[in-house]
This record gives C-alpha cells, sequence and structure tokens, in this order.
C-alpha cells in the first residue's frame, strides 16, 4: 500500500470526530435547517464565525489603545494647572488625588504656593449626620404670589340640552 499524502489541499475537508450534549446539537440542527445549511457546514460555519470575531476584537483592542493614547496626548496639550497638578501627585504618589485626602490637599496648597495659578483653595464639604435631620426652613417673610386658577368650563352633554328645552 503506497504511503499517504501529507500535502494539504486547499478546500479539502477533514474529519474531526466531536460528542456534544443533545440540547447542543438540537440547537445546531435548528439552525441548520434555518439557514439551509447541512450540521456539518453548520458547525463548521460557527466555528469560523468565532475566529473571525476573535481576530476582529484584537483589531478593536490595537485600534482602542491606540486612541486612548492619542486623547491622553491632546489632554496633556491642554491640560490646566489643577490637572497638572493632580498627574504630578498621582505620578509621584502612586496614590489617587482627591479632596479627602490631607496629604493632596495639603500638596496642592503648596503646588498653588509656588504660583501654579490654581485658582481657589479646595473647601471642605460638611457632612449631614444621619441623626441630626436639616431643619425645616421658615416661611418667607413675603408671601409668594397665589398660583392663577384658569376657571374649568364644563362639557355639555346632550341630555343637559334636553332637559333645557
Amino acid at each position: 500500500m503506497p504511503p499517504k499524502s501529507k500535502r494539504v489541499l486547499p478546500g479539502k475537508r477533514y474529519p474531526l470526530n466531536m460528542r456534544t450534549t443533545k440540547e447542543l446539537r438540537d440547537k445546531i440542527e435548528e439552525a441548520a435547517m434555518a439557514s439551509g445549511r447541512s450540521l456539518v457546514q453548520e458547525v463548521e460555519f460557527r466555528l469560523e464565525q468565532s475566529f473571525r470575531r476573535e481576530e476582529d476584537d484584537r483589531g478593536r483592542k490595537e485600534e482602542l489603545k491606540s486612541l486612548g493614547v492619542k486623547i491622553v496626548e491632546e489632554m496633556r496639550k491642554k491640560e490646566t494647572p489643577y490637572m497638572r497638578a493632580v498627574r504630578e501627585w498621582e505620578e509621584r504618589t502612586g496614590e489617587r488625588a482627591g479632596s479627602l485626602n490631607p496629604k493632596f490637599l495639603e500638596f496642592i496648597t503648596n503646588y498653588e504656593a509656588q504660583g501654579a495659578g490654581i485658582g481657589e483653595r479646595v473647601r471642605r464639604h460638611t457632612v449631614i449626620p444621619l441623626d441630626e435631620p436639616i431643619r425645616e426652613t421658615r416661611e418667607p417673610k413675603v408671601p409668594l404670589p397665589e398660583p392663577k386658577k384658569t376657571p374649568v368650563k364644563e362639557p355639555v352633554r346632550e341630555t343637559d340640552k334636553e332637559d333645557s328645552k
């Protein structure tokens, strides 16, 4: 018997034996009937689709990555003094900048003292405790105008017309 050829022929189909659950087989058969393909063609079609989708996803990921780099570059061109201070803080310390971080507030104060022109100092916000609700405000000294009342016309019914005759 002659040895088998190991050449790969384009378009030639090679066997792929596999087992699956009844539920999955039923879904594939249903999809195959709807598309007009055989069971094997439907499986091959769906496998090819999944590989194509993976390639597309990789391409999109690279596009998004390069777009993100471009966005960061543009933002740095238009960076305000405060944004620059936040970026420097995060680069130097590795901590997130925020108005609740006392070290960051001190950093901003020093940054402003060096003439960075950040603007108004960061104000601390007061937190209202749950057990002390906000007191109701008093009535205003000047009375508010009453809302205008528009007269409502009653609809005329056929029975009302007959009674008036």
